[in-house]
């Protein structure tokens, strides 16, 4: 029945996308988009969920088994919505937030639009509560704009290059491991499409797309070379792409799209191995997500949203073989106790049955949110490990 559905979905979009009145493609769009999004099984159990966790912590405390090595880091970051078109006030800022917040790693986290900004992904910060950038217009309306996409010549743009330097003054600077942000080429291309134009795309000229996906892979290559001649070593790869609402499981599929494994594969190659710190982070942006064609090894950690739209803990780790990063709510973080804490780095190990987690929360922490509030929570959490049994 699901297949018939799908069908259905995909029928919509095929048979409407033609239309010259861009709000009957829209609605297409979102019609096809909210069958697919139906046909997915919502979790309903939550990570924090108490009787569970008193469990597994009771089975925890009792079990006679311990890690070979446990190491729990924590990490949280913010936008710099002012600065991050800079090298060095984006540097300061950074610089300033981790002096009063002391995280285990540091994130060099630039502006969301920063490997498109200059061609042709023009966005400003309209007082978002998260710092981030709102595109106002959209550069691709046409297969014109994607075949001049797919001729863009092999550098750096200004702005990468600054931010590349921002990170080499971030690793000189810091003992703490610096991770550099970088968006995979399917999401460059949802900000220089937007969602609807970027669905339309694909159903009218997907090998056009895939073209202007080569480009963008060899572009981002280009920029991580840069960054690992900066002395960076670790990658926080951002996918936005792969939330339902976005772009459904089915029609990415159907695209064949391998950029974000050719991008994955490319970085472990070049990057040594760490047996501290995950090198590679995935972040999976946003609701209904799908891991489809990600590496499912131990060897790439992934970060997405917990949440009844997502896959429960419990069911990644049947499902899943990567490691995971856990992003706790910001409600837990802000309303947290000691032994609040203890149980759900307890509950983490056991759920995930790995002896090296990072926790965070689930993106980036809001911009009114004080430093000093988060200072607190990195010390709640120091003092969680400094007497954890497990």
């Amino acid at each position: 029945m699901g297949t018939t559905i799908l069908d259905c979905a995909l029928s919509i979009l095929s048979n409407h996308i033609g239309t010259h009145n861009r709000e009957q493609r829209g609605a297409a769009v979102y019609i096809a988009v909210t069958i697919w999004n139906n046909l997915r099984d919502k979790s309903t159990n939550l990570f924090l969920l108490a009787n569970k966790r008193a469990h597994m912590n009771s089975k925890l405390i009792n079990s006679e088994e311990k890690p070979q090595s446990s190491i729990y880091t924590v990490a949280f970051w913010k936008h710099h919505p002012i600065a991050d078109q800079n090298a060095s006030a984006l540097n300061l800022d950074i610089a300033a937030f981790y002096q009063r917040v002391p995280t285990d790693v540091i994130k060099l986290t630039p502006a969301g639009n920063y490997q498109v900004a200059e061609r042709g992904g023009v966005a400003h910060w309209q007082q978002d509560i998260l710092g981030r950038r709102s595109f106002t217009t959209r550069y691709v309306k046409s297969e014109y704009e994607l075949h001049e996409l797919a001729k863009l010549p092999e550098k750096l743009t200004d702005l990468e290059a600054q931010i590349v330097e921002a990170g080499r003054t971030l690793v000189i600077k810091n003992t703490r491991p610096v991770y550099a942000t970088v968006f995979t080429p399917l999401t460059q291309l949802f900000m220089l499409c937007g969602q609807n134009q970027l669905v339309e795309s694909i159903l009218q000229s997907p090998q056009l797309v895939l073209t202007v996906l080569n480009k963008l892979t060899s572009l981002t290559r280009l920029l991580i070379r840069e960054y690992i001649k900066a002395g960076i070593t670790h990658f926080y790869l951002a996918m936005q792409h792969r939330a339902s609402e976005i772009l459904p499981c089915a029609l990415y599929n159907k695209l064949g799209d391998t950029s974000d494994n050719e991008l994955i594969t490319f970085l472990q190659n070049e990057l040594p191995q760490n047996n501290e710190l995950p090198n590679i982070v995935v972040h999976v942006h946003g609701e209904q997500v799908y891991f489809y064609g990600l590496p499912n090894n131990k060897n790439v950690a992934i970060h997405y949203e917990l949440g009844d739209e997502n896959l429960s803990i419990e069911t990644f780790c049947r499902q899943r073989q990567n490691e995971l990063v856990v992003g706790l709510p910001l409600s837990f973080w802000e309303n947290c106790t000691t032994d609040d804490l203890k149980k759900e780095i307890q509950a983490a190990a056991q759920l995930t049955g790995q002896n090296r987690i990072v926790f965070t929360a689930p993106c980036v922490v809001p911009l009114a949110i004080p430093e000093k509030s988060i200072a607190q929570w990195v010390n709640k959490f120091s003092e969680a490990i400094s007497n954890l049994t497990i």
